[in-house]
């Protein structure tokens, strides 16, 4: 039997004017180190042997500025690792060094043609969450975090919002780590929803479609159509969530779909530790590629 162990420290800080009278209210300035040292006494990559170890470094500094209309926001994040074995795993999921993970710039428009909807415009990098985070999600426990680059519009109002984007992966290549040029064309575009079903329920409904481009071969080409539901919310002490996921598409030839099933419910206990407990189920089917695919 293998065993890890992971040891995390976490250290953050956070100015904001409220908190430091030095800083304008238009100014946020947030940074954040976190450290792991992580061990595994038997490795299970193929063609891998012994055990191996590191420390993994991760470091963040954002900086923000919001106008009543126009905000900027930037991070820089540094993803390093140390103290590994002259045969350790180190790729780009452990390593980027110091990289501009988001900077965008965002506009609001308070009406649309009088309407009582909101237009925002957002441009540049960007790495955030969507829903779940089962689709599209900054990377919590990894060392180095997805970035995206590209444009996001949301109209929204009290109950509702839906965003569309048009987005570009970043790259972070590493030495030793054969890249895959297929990213430079690659683009994830979709559709988002969220809405207030009920004071105790909200709703996600999403359409994504990944794919490479038609400038890529077409014998590797890979284009990918995700739909999915989620609803959520909580009721007094439980908290419930059911999320479903279907995907079709292709690679090259082969056609391509798979399913993914969510479902959880908790109990908040209260009192001073503030205990929970939650019971969770999964279910995916991962990917059938049994018959073929014609254009």
């Amino acid at each position: 039997m293998t065993r890890h162990l992971i040891l995390s420290l976490l250290a953050a800080i956070s100015l904001r004017a409220q908190d430091t009278p030095a800083l304008p209210d238009w100014l946020t300035i947030h940074g954040e180190q976190r450290t792991r040292y992580e061990t595994s006494d038997r490795r299970y990559r193929p063609g891998e042997s012994g055990g191996d170890q590191q420390f993994p470094f991760r470091t963040r500094l954002q900086v923000g500025v919001n106008w009543k209309h126009l905000w900027l926001y930037s991070e820089a994040q540094d993803s390093r690792v140390a103290g590994t074995d002259p045969g350790s795993t180190v790729n780009t999921q452990h390593v980027s060094d110091t990289h501009l993970e988001q900077l965008h710039a965002g506009y609001r428009f308070d009406a649309v043609f009088r309407l009582p909807v909101a237009l925002s415009v957002e441009v540049g990098r960007f790495s955030r969450d969507f829903g779940g985070r089962r689709q599209i999600g900054r990377n919590n426990f990894r060392n180095t975090t997805n970035a995206f680059d590209g444009v996001i519009v949301k109209l929204e109002q009290t109950r509702w919002s839906l965003q569309g984007f048009d987005l570009r992966p970043v790259v972070y290549t590493f030495p030793d780590v054969r890249f895959d040029p297929r990213l430079e064309h690659t683009r994830l575009k979709g559709l988002f929803f969220n809405g207030k079903a009920t004071k105790t329920a909200a709703v996600d409904v999403y359409l994504l479609h990944f794919g490479d481009g038609d400038s890529f071969l077409a014998a590797t080409r890979r284009s990918f159509y995700s739909s999915g539901a989620r609803l959520y919310g909580s009721a007094g002490p439980i908290d419930y969530e059911v999320e479903s996921i279907w995907q079709r598409g292709h690679v090259g030839p082969l056609a391509h779909q798979a399913r993914l099933h969510h479902a959880q419910a908790g109990y908040r206990w209260g009192g001073k530790w503030q205990l929970s407990s939650t019971l969770l189920y999964d279910y995916a089917s991962g990917g059938s590629r049994s018959y073929r695919w014609t254009e």
